[in-house]
């Protein structure tokens, strides 16, 4: 067990895991705007036993309301072992060569003591073990800033050269009244060289860190949505990297509007990013192996899989008992075995179990 005192919100709180490179494992969730909840294993390849790496947030972490977010040992830059406070949405992943990395929103301006005063944006670290320490990709904090938008929803992704690439949504930071929710949010993207340290939009065009909502281009514009109570965007972004090197952003609309339902869309040089096209039911996961073939995760548990080069997706029910999963929060695929392992949670129908663990393998 890693923490029996667990935030009951199924999309704020949910866990990352990742395994460095000597092949300890490390697990970050629970969180929601609260202090890194971090731990690593004592041993590799080893959850018998756990070290926490995080920063005390007490008896009740992550059960944080604007009127209580403001003890004052929350008020700092963080005292955890990977940087940054106030954490949610943490998202591990391993570069090319196994390094591993964590993507997360944070607070920037944490020594101020309105809730809504504070502005959030999105942090990026990468894994030394050697030192055993977090450092911010580079070098500056946070990652990604805006005075009007919060960088949320961070996922990254690695190409065969080793290039990273990175989806997010920027999102109007929080408000005391009126509603945030409802407001424009927008959908965008970058990428690097494989040094990790320096950063360009899909055209190639050079970003500067911290990067802010003008340097920025907009992969599905929120005003080719219908307007509603709903909003836009989900805060959430998924994305993968096909064989050429080509990004596969997915998206997520609140709106009702006609055939905008979550989808995905890629980037064609020369032409930019394509209309995007519907994920096979609602699915919110999207990976692409180095054969090509796409592999969707929706809610149930079902898995849908075609070929970049194909048109219709063909899906196999994993799990739909009691309604089967709401969420998966994260997914590994193994080049190695060819095996897709799932980690979701347990539809709110299901009065026993919470969490549960796939290991899914494909026949030729």
């Amino acid at each position: 067990m890693v923490d029996s005192a667990v935030y009951p919100s199924t999309w704020h709180s949910a866990a990352s895991i990742g395994i460095d490179r000597l092949g300890y494992i490390h697990v970050a969730g629970n969180m929601h705007s609260s202090p890194w909840q971090y731990h690593r294993s004592t041993a590799p390849e080893d959850i018998s036993s756990w070290q926490f790496l995080g920063q005390y947030a007490g008896a009740n972490k992550g059960h944080t309301i604007p009127a209580a977010d403001v003890r004052e040992s929350w008020l700092s830059d963080g005292t955890a072992v990977i940087p940054g406070n106030q954490i949610t949405y943490a998202f591990f992943r391993n570069d090319q060569r196994g390094r591993l990395y964590v993507a997360y929103r944070e607070c920037y301006y944490c020594d101020r003591s309105g809730y809504y005063s504070r502005e959030w944006s999105g942090g990026l670290s990468a894994y030394d073990e050697q030192t055993q320490s977090w450092e911010r990709i580079g070098g500056v904090r946070p990652w990604a800033h805006d005075t009007a938008y919060v960088a949320i929803g961070m996922h990254f992704a690695f190409d065969t050269r080793n290039n990273m690439h990175v989806s997010w949504i920027w999102y109007p930071h929080y408000k005391k009244y009126g509603s945030h929710d409802t407001a424009p949010n927008f959908p965008t993207y970058a990428r690097s060289g494989e040094s990790h340290s320096n950063f360009q939009r899909s055209d190639l065009h050079a970003l500067s860190l911290p990067l802010d909502f003008s340097q920025s281009d907009t992969l599905w514009s929120p005003f080719d949505l219908k307007q509603n109570n709903k909003g836009y965007f989900e805060r959430y972004t998924d994305l993968a990297i096909a064989p050429n090197g080509s990004p596969y952003v997915v998206l997520m609309p609140k709106s009702a509007s006609e055939g905008r339902k979550r989808s995905f869309t890629t980037y064609v040089p020369g032409f930019g990013w394509i209309e995007p096209q519907p994920m096979p039911w609602a699915a919110t996961r999207l990976l692409i192996d180095s054969e090509g073939m796409m592999t969707a995760i929706s809610g149930g548990i079902r898995i849908h899989r075609k070929k970049l080069s194909e048109q219709n997706w063909k899906t196999y029910k994993i799990d739909v008992t009691n309604g089967g999963c709401l969420v998966t929060p994260d997914y590994r695929y193994f080049d190695e075995t060819g095996k897709l392992r799932i980690y979701a949670v347990q539809n709110k129908k299901a009065k026993s179990v919470g969490v549960r663990i796939y290991s899914v393998e494909y026949e030729e």
